[in-house]
C-alpha cells in the first residue's frame, strides 16, 4: 500500500485561555458556569476566548455540541488574527464541518495562520499543497510549508517532510534524509502531533478527529529505547550475529520478551533481513503470552492498517488488544483506551467514568499527557466529581515534566485562586516556564504576561 502524508487535524487550545478569561472563570466552579463566563468575555471581543467557546461548541462540552457555532465562533476569532483559531476554521472548510466543504477557503485561512508562523497550520498547508487541495499540486510548496514546522519540532511535518524525501517529491530522493526525519518524528511523538511513521492514510473519522485525543502514538521512540536497554547499544541498528542467535532461541523456547525482541529485529532489520511477515509472527507470539508492549504493537497494526499484508485494519480488533495492554499496566495502552471512550467515534459508547479511570492508570505511572488530562477531567467534572484542588494536583505533576499547556493552566489557577492559595509569584513561575518553551505556540502570550504579573507586583 502506498505511503502518504497526512494533514493536521484540530489544533485543540484548551490549555491556554487570555487573561481576560481567566479573570471570569475564577468566579466560576461549575462547568457550564464556565461556558457561560467565556462566552461573556467572547463577546466583548476577546479572540482567546472565542477561540475557547469555538472549541467547546465543537466538542459539545460545557454547552450542546454545534459545529455551526463553532465555526461562527472560530470566524470572529480568525478575523482578528488569531492563528489557531483561523487553522481551526480552515479544518471545517477542508472537513465540511459546520459550513459547505470548500477547499480554496480552507487552503486561504490555513495560509493566514501559517504566515503567522503556526506550525499546525503550516502542516496543514504544506498537505493542501502536496494533494492539490485548494491549489494545483506543487510538492516544493509542500515541502517548503513542512519543512517550517518540522523545523519548529512539530512530529507530523517531520514525518511527512521524511515521506517527500522518501518518495523524491519536491526534493532530491534521499534515503538518508528521510530517515533523518523519521527518527526526529518518533523522538517528538508525544506532543499534540498523531500522524507518525509507518501509518497508512487517514480515514475519514480519523482525520477529522481532534489533535487532544493522544491516542496515536509513535511505538518508534518506545522500540527505540527498549532496544538500547536490550542490547546495550546507541545504534540499535548494530547487533551481533550472536546477540541474535540467542535471542532467535530464547524466542523459540517460549520466552516472550525474546519473542518481542525478536519482532524489533524483524521490523527494523537489525542483525537481520527486514521482514514484516516474521515481525508479525514473533509480536504476537509474544502478545499472545501477554507481553504488554507486543500487545499494544499489536494493537497499533490493527488500528492503522500498517502492516496490511498480514494483519487487516480492525478498529474492534485495535481496542481489544490496546485493552490487553492497559489491563497490563501498559501507561500509553491505558491513554489510548481512555481516549477512545472519550471521543466515542471508534464503536465505544462515551463513557468518561472509563476515560478518567484509564487516564488516571496512566498518570499514576508518571505519564505527563495522562496527567495533564486527567487534570482536565477534574477541572470540568468529567466523569469525577468537580474538583479543582485534584485539578491543581494533576496539572502541576504535568507541568513538572515540562507540558507548557499543564503550567498555564496551574498558573492561572495561583493567579486566581481556584484550587491552590492565590500566589502571583507561583503564577510567575509556571508563567515563564511555558513562555521558555519556544515551540509552545503562546510563548509570546506567556512571556507578556509575566511582564505584566511582575509590573504589577513591583508598584505594590
Amino acid at each position: 500500500m502506498k505511503k502518504v502524508a497526512y494533514p493536521l487535524t484540530l489544533a485543540l487550545c484548551l490549555g491556554f485561555i487570555g487573561s481576560a478569561l481567566a479573570q471570569s472563570t475564577a468566579t466560576s466552579m461549575e462547568a457550564s458556569d464556565e461556558f457561560r463566563a467565556a462566552r461573556v468575555v467572547a463577546e466583548q471581543g476577546s479572540a482567546e476566548a472565542q477561540l475557547i467557546v469555538g472549541m467547546m461548541y465543537m466538542k459539545g462540552q460545557g454547552a450542546p455540541q454545534d459545529f455551526v457555532q463553532a465555526v461562527a465562533w472560530w470566524r470572529k476569532a480568525a478575523v482578528q488574527g488569531n492563528a489557531p483559531a483561523q487553522n481551526n476554521l480552515g479544518v471545517m472548510y477542508r472537513d465540511g464541518k459546520g459550513v459547505a466543504k470548500d477547499d480554496a477557503q480552507a487552503a486561504a485561512w490555513f495560509g493566514r495562520s501559517a504566515e503567522q508562523g503556526y506550525a499546525e497550520a503550516q502542516v496543514n498547508l504544506g498537505w493542501m499543497y502536496a494533494n492539490g487541495r485548494g491549489f494545483a499540486r506543487d510538492h516544493a510548496q509542500a515541502v517548503s510549508w513542512y519543512r517550517k514546522a518540522a523545523d519548529q519540532g512539530n512530529a507530523v511535518a517531520q514525518y511527512n517532510l521524511g515521506m517527500m524525501y522518501k518518495r523524491g517529491e519536491g526534493v532530491a530522493q534521499d534515503e538518508a534524509q528521510a530517515a533523518a526525519w523519521f527518527r526526529r518524528a518518533a523522538e517528538h511523538g508525544n506532543g499534540a502531533s498523531q500522524e507518525m511513521p509507518h501509518k497508512t492514510e487517514a480515514q475519514p473519522d480519523q482525520a477529522n478527529r481532534p489533535s487532544a485525543t493522544l491516542v496515536l502514538h509513535s511505538y518508534d521512540v518506545d522500540h527505540a529505547e527498549g532496544a538500547k536497554s536490550f542490547f546495550g547499544q546507541d545504534k540499535v541498528g548494530e547487533v551481533s550475529a550472536k546477540t541474535v542467535q540467542d535471542t532467535r532461541a530464547a524466542a523459540e523456547r517460549g520466552d516472550a520478551a525474546a519473542q518481542y525482541n525478536l519482532g524489533v529485529m524483524y521490523e527494523r532489520g537489525m542483525g537481520v533481513g527486514r521482514d514484516k511477515g516474521q515481525a508479525v509472527t514473533w509480536y504476537r507470539k509474544a502478545a499472545e503470552q501477554g507481553h504488554a508492549e507486543a500487545q499494544y504493537v499489536i494493537a497499533l497494526f490493527y488500528d492503522f492498517g500498517q502492516n496490511g499484508d498480514y494483519i487487516p485494519k480492525d478498529k474492534e480488533q485495535a481496542t481489544e488488544w490496546y485493552r490487553k495492554a492497559a489491563e497490563r499496566g501498559f501507561a500509553l495502552a491505558q491513554v489510548s483506551l481512555g481516549a477512545r471512550y472519550e471521543f466515542s467515534d471508534l464503536g465505544i459508547r462515551q463513557d468518561y467514568a472509563q476515560v478518567a479511570m484509564w487516564y488516571r492508570k496512566a498518570a499514576e505511572q508518571g505519564y505527563s499527557r495522562a496527567q495533564s488530562e486527567l487534570a482536565k477531567l477534574y477541572r470540568m467534572g468529567l466523569g469525577v466529581k468537580q474538583d479543582y484542588p485534584q485539578a491543581a494536583v494533576w496539572y502541576r505533576k504535568a507541568a513538572e515534566q515540562g507540558d507548557s499547556a499543564a503550567a498555564v493552566w496551574i498558573g492561572q489557577m495561583y493567579e486566581k485562586g481556584v484550587g491552590v492559595p492565590l500566589d502571583l509569584a507561583q503564577a510567575v513561575v509556571w508563567y515563564r516556564q511555558a513562555a521558555n518553551d519556544k515551540k509552545y505556540y503562546a510563548a509570546e502570550d506567556m512571556a507578556h504576561r509575566v511582564r505584566s504579573i511582575e509590573a504589577m507586583l513591583s508598584k505594590q
